[in-house]
């Protein structure tokens, strides 16, 4: 008759401790995941409103340097965020962004139209910005987006 050996496998005992800690690393981890999402959202939002302030200078200094006196008083002309400015004293509307911004009211997202524009923390709240006299800031405190 043969023997069985009872020394393969793992105990009961080690098995509950293996699961214990794996508790305790995602407890530990699935926090510090959605802060770092949370933080990757609102970088987003942070690189495109210094790519539309960027946008505005450049087309402020166009303009100037070819005599033109048409401010710049929108920031968008179709159904899209930072689509296009303004048009300028012959009429052409230049682009903002290569890639305009898809309007949604989502998490990370850009709404508006015209000088009033929101931006969609993840948090729950927004942040508002406005284009006063060729310069796009906010108006409502916003340390998410480090003004």
């Amino acid at each position: 008759m043969k023997k069985i050996n009872m020394t393969k496998g793992f105990t009961m005992i080690e098995l509950v401790f293996v699961i214990v800690v794996i508790g305790i690393l995602s407890a530990i981890a699935i926090p510090k995941f959605s802060e770092t999402h949370d933080l990757a959202v609102n970088a987003k939002g942070l690189s495109v409103l210094n790519n539309v302030r960027t946008a505005l200078v450049v087309e402020s200094q166009k303009r100037v340097l070819s005599a033109d006196a048409q401010a710049i008083t929108s920031l968008s002309a179709g159904g899209k965020v930072f689509d296009q400015f303004n048009a300028d004293q012959d009429g052409i509307k230049s682009d903002i962004l290569l890639y305009p911004v898809a309007s949604c009211t989502a998490i990370g997202c850009w709404s508006g139209a015209g000088v009033d524009f929101k931006y969609h923390l993840p948090s729950g709240g927004t942040c508002t910005f406005k284009l006063v006299g060729d310069k796009f800031n906010s108006t409502s405190n916003c340390p998410q987006l480090k003004e």
